[in-house]
Protein backbone atom coordinates (compact mmCIF):
# COMPACT_ATOMS: atom_id res chain seq x y z
CA UNK A 1 0.00 0.00 0.00
CA UNK A 2 2.81 2.46 0.77
CA UNK A 3 4.33 1.81 -2.68
CA UNK A 4 1.06 2.92 -4.28
CA UNK A 5 0.99 6.08 -2.18
CA UNK A 6 4.57 7.05 -2.98
CA UNK A 7 4.08 6.31 -6.68
CA UNK A 8 1.01 8.56 -6.99
CA UNK A 9 2.15 11.28 -4.58
CA UNK A 10 2.98 14.76 -5.86
CA UNK A 11 6.32 15.92 -4.50
CA UNK A 12 5.78 19.59 -3.70
CA UNK A 13 9.43 20.20 -2.83
CA UNK A 14 11.08 19.12 -6.09
CA UNK A 15 8.59 19.83 -8.88
CA UNK A 16 8.65 23.23 -10.58
CA UNK A 17 5.90 25.74 -9.95
CA UNK A 18 4.48 25.64 -13.52
CA UNK A 19 4.32 21.84 -13.39
CA UNK A 20 2.58 21.92 -9.99
CA UNK A 21 0.15 24.53 -11.31
CA UNK A 22 -0.65 22.29 -14.24
CA UNK A 23 -1.23 19.30 -11.97
CA UNK A 24 -3.69 21.17 -9.75
CA UNK A 25 -5.34 23.36 -12.39
CA UNK A 26 -7.44 20.79 -14.25
CA UNK A 27 -9.12 19.15 -11.20
CA UNK A 28 -9.86 22.57 -9.71
CA UNK A 29 -11.28 23.84 -12.99
CA UNK A 30 -13.47 20.77 -13.44
CA UNK A 31 -14.78 21.07 -9.88
CA UNK A 32 -15.70 24.71 -10.31
CA UNK A 33 -17.34 24.06 -13.69
CA UNK A 34 -19.40 21.20 -12.27
CA UNK A 35 -20.68 23.35 -9.40
CA UNK A 36 -21.58 26.14 -11.85
CA UNK A 37 -23.29 23.67 -14.18
CA UNK A 38 -25.26 22.24 -11.25
CA UNK A 39 -26.50 25.72 -10.34
CA UNK A 40 -27.49 26.51 -13.93
CA UNK A 41 -29.24 23.17 -14.46
CA UNK A 42 -31.03 23.54 -11.13
CA UNK A 43 -32.23 26.98 -12.24
CA UNK A 44 -33.53 25.56 -15.52
CA UNK A 45 -35.52 22.80 -13.82
CA UNK A 46 -36.91 25.09 -11.14
CA UNK A 47 -37.71 27.78 -13.72
CA UNK A 48 -39.76 25.34 -15.78
CA UNK A 49 -41.46 23.73 -12.79
CA UNK A 50 -42.12 26.69 -10.48
CA UNK A 51 -41.49 29.80 -12.54
CA UNK A 52 -40.12 33.20 -11.63
CA UNK A 53 -40.74 32.80 -7.90
CA UNK A 54 -38.63 29.63 -7.82
CA UNK A 55 -35.74 31.30 -9.63
CA UNK A 56 -35.97 34.25 -7.25
CA UNK A 57 -35.77 31.86 -4.30
CA UNK A 58 -32.71 30.18 -5.80
CA UNK A 59 -31.05 33.55 -6.35
CA UNK A 60 -31.62 34.36 -2.69
CA UNK A 61 -30.32 31.00 -1.45
CA UNK A 62 -27.22 30.59 -3.65
CA UNK A 63 -25.17 33.38 -1.99
CA UNK A 64 -25.99 31.91 1.40
CA UNK A 65 -24.89 28.50 0.16
CA UNK A 66 -21.63 29.97 -1.15
CA UNK A 67 -20.90 31.69 2.17
CA UNK A 68 -21.58 28.49 4.12
CA UNK A 69 -19.45 26.47 1.68
CA UNK A 70 -16.63 29.00 1.92
CA UNK A 71 -16.70 28.98 5.72
CA UNK A 72 -16.68 25.19 5.76
CA UNK A 73 -13.75 25.04 3.36
CA UNK A 74 -11.82 27.64 5.35
CA UNK A 75 -12.40 25.83 8.61
CA UNK A 76 -11.61 22.42 7.11
CA UNK A 77 -8.44 23.58 5.38
CA UNK A 78 -7.23 25.50 8.41
CA UNK A 79 -7.93 22.64 10.77
CA UNK A 80 -6.23 20.11 8.52
CA UNK A 81 -3.12 22.26 8.15
CA UNK A 82 -2.76 22.80 11.88
CA UNK A 83 -3.45 19.13 12.60
CA UNK A 84 -0.91 18.06 9.96
CA UNK A 85 1.75 20.30 11.47
CA UNK A 86 1.12 18.79 14.90
CA UNK A 87 1.15 15.27 13.51
CA UNK A 88 4.46 15.93 11.73
CA UNK A 89 5.88 17.03 15.08
CA UNK A 90 4.58 13.78 16.64
CA UNK A 91 2.04 15.69 18.74
CA UNK A 92 -0.98 13.47 18.16
CA UNK A 93 -2.86 14.73 21.21
CA UNK A 94 -2.58 18.37 20.08
CA UNK A 95 -3.77 17.41 16.58
CA UNK A 96 -6.79 15.60 18.02
CA UNK A 97 -7.59 18.55 20.27
CA UNK A 98 -7.50 20.93 17.26
CA UNK A 99 -9.84 18.73 15.24
CA UNK A 100 -12.18 18.40 18.22
CA UNK A 101 -12.20 22.17 18.69
CA UNK A 102 -13.07 22.64 15.02
CA UNK A 103 -15.97 20.19 15.31
CA UNK A 104 -17.26 21.88 18.46
CA UNK A 105 -17.05 25.30 16.80
CA UNK A 106 -18.86 24.05 13.69
CA UNK A 107 -21.56 22.45 15.85
CA UNK A 108 -22.05 25.70 17.76
CA UNK A 109 -22.33 27.75 14.58
CA UNK A 110 -24.80 25.32 13.01
CA UNK A 111 -26.90 25.14 16.17
CA UNK A 112 -27.01 28.93 16.37
CA UNK A 113 -28.27 29.06 12.80
CA UNK A 114 -30.82 26.27 13.21
CA UNK A 115 -32.17 27.11 16.66
CA UNK A 116 -31.89 30.88 16.39
CA UNK A 117 -34.97 31.67 18.48
CA UNK A 118 -33.72 29.84 21.55
CA UNK A 119 -30.26 31.39 21.34
CA UNK A 120 -31.64 34.89 20.97
CA UNK A 121 -33.97 34.36 23.93
CA UNK A 122 -31.01 33.19 26.05
CA UNK A 123 -29.23 36.42 25.12
CA UNK A 124 -32.15 38.48 26.45
CA UNK A 125 -33.94 39.30 23.20
CA UNK A 126 -37.72 39.39 22.99
CA UNK A 127 -40.02 39.12 19.99
CA UNK A 128 -42.14 42.21 19.54
CA UNK A 129 -45.82 41.75 18.81
CA UNK A 130 -46.06 44.35 16.07
CA UNK A 131 -43.43 43.13 13.60
CA UNK A 132 -42.24 39.74 14.85
CA UNK A 133 -38.60 40.87 14.88
CA UNK A 134 -36.27 40.46 17.81
CA UNK A 135 -35.29 43.49 19.84
CA UNK A 136 -32.81 43.68 22.67
CA UNK A 137 -34.44 43.98 26.09
CA UNK A 138 -32.87 46.65 28.28
CA UNK A 139 -33.73 47.04 31.95
CA UNK A 140 -34.25 50.67 32.83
Amino acid sequence: MSEKLTKDAIDLSTLSIPRLFGRYFLPTLLGMLSISAMTAIDGIFVGHAVGADGIAAINICVPILMVVTGLGLMMGAGCSVVASIHMAQQKLKAARINVTQAWIFATMVISCCVWRDGHLACLGCVRTADNGLYNRLYDD
